[in-house]
């Protein structure tokens, strides 16, 4: 049985897409509402839909029959959305950042308990799947210490949306990137703990932040993140020490695991990431909708300890 899924918002993380994960022969697209009438036509074309314009979020959820709901709207509006649609009784999925702060999260946890899913899926992928079984095995040894460095040049453009409007963003680029980060850590290692950070902002631009270093506990493996997103290079990788061994790899490019030995790549593990964002945690609320059991899924709890180390990394 197809999920029809309702679309509230549908910006660039939608469109940019060659393909969307809620069009195909699991999913369909059954209503869409955008911030205005000119850019939900404009999302209708580009997915080749043929569905209704609506006004607003409630005569399009009174109107159609519908399994879940994806709220796509920049995060200030999350929080809010959330409380509206709950009476609804429907599996929501909502953009990363989830929403502003851990108070929210908290919020809304206590509203739901279930049937709400953060779009983190970089734990449901292959790739990451495959770590965790490395780590797990003890093949390469216990870890020691992790090191996760991400570095992104600025880009003008930007300043134009609201990505650098924290009171709309809930803060800069890594805010918008810390969650995939996070989930990725956390499902490997466990919950967070010892968390303590260095923000600067010093950007002539925005008041974001631009670099941001943390040091804190995965489990029990000292972690140490750095940030820099006003740099003049790309770099995403975290990288897992033990006393003989390191474990590279990137977070969210399409690239291999090295696994590395006196500074010599002993071995390469193909395992691309699907390039359809989201597309294995849909699937598993497919399941979850059909009454099928999933394996790892990333819900409220998990976001609350996300969300809650975020704050204490950030703000």
């Amino acid at each position: 049985m197809k999920t029809r899924w309702v679309l509230i918002g549908c910006g660039k993380v939608v469109l940019k897409n060659d393909k969307s994960p809620l069009i195909n022969d699991n999913n369909e697209i059954v209503g869409l509402i955008t911030t205005n009438k000119k850019s939900a036509e404009k999302a209708i074309k580009k997915l080749g839909l043929n569905i209704n314009l609506y006004d607003d979020y409630k005569s399009m959820l009174d109107s159609v029959s519908f399994d879940a709901i994806y709220i796509a709207t920049p995060p200030k509006y999350h929080y809010e959305y959330l409380k509206k649609v709950n009476i609804y009784n429907k599996i929501v999925l909502v953009e990363k950042p989830f929403v502003l702060n851990y108070k929210e999260a908290l919020d809304i946890y206590n509203l739901y308990k279930k049937n709400v899913y953060p779009l983190l899926y970089k734990g449901s992928t292959e790739k990451i799947k495959t770590i965790k079984d490395i780590i797990e095995s003890n093949k390469y040894e216990e870890p020691i210490k992790i090191i996760g460095n991400f570095k992104r040049p600025f880009k003008a453009e930007y300043l134009d949306s609201w990505i650098y409007n924290s009171e709309i963003s809930g803060g800069g680029r890594v805010f918008d990137i810390i969650e995939h980060i996070l989930e990725v850590l956390y499902y490997i290692f466990g919950n967070f703990k010892n968390v303590k950070s260095n923000v600067i902002k010093d950007s002539k631009y925005h008041n974001c932040e631009t670099k941001v270093n943390a040091n804190l506990y995965c489990g029990n493996i000292p972690t140490y993140l750095n940030f820099d997103m006003e740099c003049d290079e790309y770099v995403d990788e975290i990288t897992i020490y033990t006393n003989e061994y390191e474990i590279k790899f990137s977070v969210n490019n399409h690239d291999f695991i090295h696994i590395i030995k006196n500074g010599k790549i002993i071995k390469e593990i193909n395992k691309p990431t699907n390039r359809i964002w989201g597309t294995e945690l849909i699937t598993k609320i497919n399941k979850i909708i059909n009454n099928e059991k999933v394996s790892y899924i990333p819900d409220l709890e998990v976001i609350l300890k996300i969300q809650k180390c975020v704050d204490e990394i950030i703000n």
